[in-house]
């Protein structure tokens, strides 16, 4: 990820003659799936390569967005982390996210913020409610 919203992608990396690509930043509509901003952290599933999140670490703009076919259709998941659906308002910073699978199938999603750890075990675009992991344990950077 890039300081201009930019991700790529690197296949054969170890090889001579690398194939690089950008991926696109187009939800299924082909608009753009989120607002102006820094990629701070690109994250795939360990388990498939093909489910990525990638972080957005600006304040007033979209944040978080996913994909579930390798980057070429991104959905935003910011849901109840963003004050307004449009990105704008008092969200907190996002800076991290982790992709936990489980032997049972079921996944954790995990966003480190400026206000704390939240995580999600369903992602539903704009609808997604994101919980806060250990408020008065890990608590928040700022803490």
């Amino acid at each position: 990820g890039t300081d201009k919203r930019e991700v790529f992608k690197v296949e054969n990396a170890t090889s001579a003659n690398p194939i690089i690509t950008e991926l696109p930043y187009k939800n299924a509509d082909g608009q753009s799936a989120m607002s102006a901003g820094y990629t701070i952290c690109v994250t795939s599933n360990p388990n498939d390569g093909n489910e990525i999140i990638r972080v957005i670490s600006n304040y007033s703009s979209r944040s978080i967005a996913h994909s579930s076919d390798g980057g070429n259709i991104w959905n935003n998941i910011s849901g109840n982390l963003e004050e307004n659906s449009n990105g704008t308002g008092d969200g907190p910073s996002t800076r991290w996210a982790s992709i936990l699978p489980f032997s049972d199938g079921t996944k954790l999603y995990l966003i480190g913020t400026s206000v704390g750890l939240f995580g999600a075990s369903q992602l539903d675009g704009l609808n997604t409610v994101w919980q806060q992991i250990g408020k008065n344990t890990i608590g928040n950077i700022f803490g």
